[in-house]
């Protein structure tokens, strides 16, 4: 019997079988990697993610929390010592913080609601907190207090009063939008620092950590004008407030240079803009005259992730890093299948690629010059690779992990290939070709054509469960 032939065919409930680093953080010092591992229990019907801990210098990981929860966004504190995460308990968004040494983790915030990110301030004594709450439910409040986990149950009637009312993935969208909150972890005072009426989005914390940096819609009706954004910087100590005032327009993400001097956000300024179509760019805002700068303008590819497929990753919004003297800004871009870390340095120009590995980079970190990718290709459903400074060229990306190895040296896989064609008006057209496994060319075979538009995503050179079970039907698909 051929080696080949010992290989099981891909089946359509194999996702089950399937392990996936999600979110993940670096450690100030470079030396733990943080990451969410996910898994499915099929029984159940339920995704659970626990938090693990990776030695960048050896590859040893182990778990640092257990049992049927769905942790996610870890973050270290600035010292090092502590790593915050969030968990959905309950029926209650949490906040848990886990000391570096070892040992429990505290519960130091629970409420209705939902946690979309935190970062550490003030010397590590408060967190800061996007949050938003949700709509008045006695019987789900009744059921917490009572310590069990609320039914989920739709309401007979919903008040509509928003344009933009519901999501998909999110479902309908409560009264409440999110704003930002501080968390005193020595009171667990929560209080909340900005007053829009129209909710905040991203933000960063200074250098020094007593100044927040954040988006905020200022249009009377936002869900009309969802571009209309503005940038406030926030004093944590007189909690007075500062418009910088570069043009409105959407801006992602945000993120000081570590001198304070710059603030750099990825965005674009066409108020018009319909869905995505609009590239978006890098921008170099000077804090001390407000001069703002667009460091990549002659270059024509969106600055984030726009790789899609069905394990789960990519458009979870642009990513935007600091190397460690300031001088240049890390981010990620995509281009005929690739979605790859880009360096633009602060006086301009065309981006520079940061390691040329074909695949998909669904998240990467940056502490101090030390980098941490979270990578996927044809032959990797998301692993986790490391490099001491990225700063360094060609230093060496060090694979930490090998998930799901087993699986992929013993599925029979059908053979994935790179097709270029012409449209009808003679535009270049990009796309992929999967032939059954063991195929023979001079076979027909039926064919089943998976059309994706754009402009906004791409296919890309990653696995993609859903094409490769059609293809192990015996269907060419393209």
């Amino acid at each position: 019997m051929s080696k080949r032939s010992t290989k099981f065919t891909v089946q359509a409930d194999d996702f089950a079988k399937f392990q996936h680093p999600r979110a993940i953080a670096l450690s100030p010092d470079g030396k733990l990697l943080a990451y969410t591992l996910s898994r499915c229990e099929f029984e159940k019907k339920k995704y659970f993610a626990n938090l693990h801990v990776i030695e960048t210098a050896t590859g040893a990981s182990r778990p640092w929390t257990y049992g049927e929860h769905t942790d996610r966004a870890p973050v270290w504190s600035r010292d090092g010592k502590w790593l915050a995460f969030l968990r959905n308990e309950k029926g209650e968004d949490r906040i848990y913080i886990l000391p570096r040494e070892g040992g429990e983790a505290e519960l130091v915030f629970k409420q209705r609601g939902s946690i979309s990110e935190v970062k550490w301030a003030e010397n590590d004594a408060c967190l800061i907190a996007r949050f938003r709450k949700a709509d008045p439910d006695p019987e789900a409040e009744k059921a917490i207090a009572e310590g069990k986990e609320p039914e989920s149950k739709a309401p007979a009637s919903r008040r509509i009063t928003r344009l933009t009312y519901r999501f998909d993935g999110e479902g309908f969208l409560p009264e409440d939008r999110y704003h930002l909150y501080r968390l005193d972890l020595a009171t667990k005072s929560f209080e909340r620092i900005t007053k829009s009426k129209s909710g905040d989005d991203c933000f960063d914390v200074s250098p020094d950590g007593f100044s927040v940096a954040y988006v905020t819609n200022v249009a009377d009706d936002p869900d009309l004008h969802p571009y209309h954004q503005q940038i406030y910087l926030l004093d944590l100590k007189t909690h007075k407030r500062h418009l910088l005032d570069p043009p409105l327009g959407e801006k992602f993400v945000i993120a000081f240079s570590p001198n304070g001097k710059y603030l750099a956000y990825i965005g674009h300024h066409n108020l018009k803009d319909a869905w995505g179509v609009e590239p978006i760019h890098p921008w170099l805002l000077e804090l001390k005259t407000g001069k703002l700068k667009n460091l990549t303008p002659s270059f024509d590819r969106h600055a984030e992730d726009l790789t899609i497929g069905d394990l789960g990753y990519g458009l979870s919004g642009p990513i935007l890093f600091w190397d460690e003297d300031s001088r240049s800004v890390f981010y990620l871009l995509s281009d005929e299948g690739d979605s790859f870390i880009a360096r633009a340095k602060i006086s301009a120009g065309d981006p520079e690629r940061i390691w040329h590995e074909h695949g998909q980079v669904a998240g990467f970190v940056i502490a101090g010059n030390a980098a941490a990718v979270l990578h996927l290709s044809f032959d990797s459903l998301g692993d986790l690779y490391f490099c001491k400074d990225i700063t360094t060229p060609h230093d060496a990306f060090l694979q930490l992990t090998d998930f799901n190895r087993e699986y992929l040296s013993t599925a029979n896989l059908g053979k994935v290939r790179e097709v270029q064609f012409k449209s009808g008006d003679g535009t270049k057209l990009h796309g992929w070709m999967i032939t059954p496994p063991d195929s023979n060319a001079r076979k027909k075979y039926p064919a089943i054509l998976q059309v994706h538009g754009g402009p906004r995503a791409q296919y890309g050179r990653v696995f993609f469960h859903e094409m490769q079970y059609l293809a192990a039907q015996g269907f060419v698909v393209f």
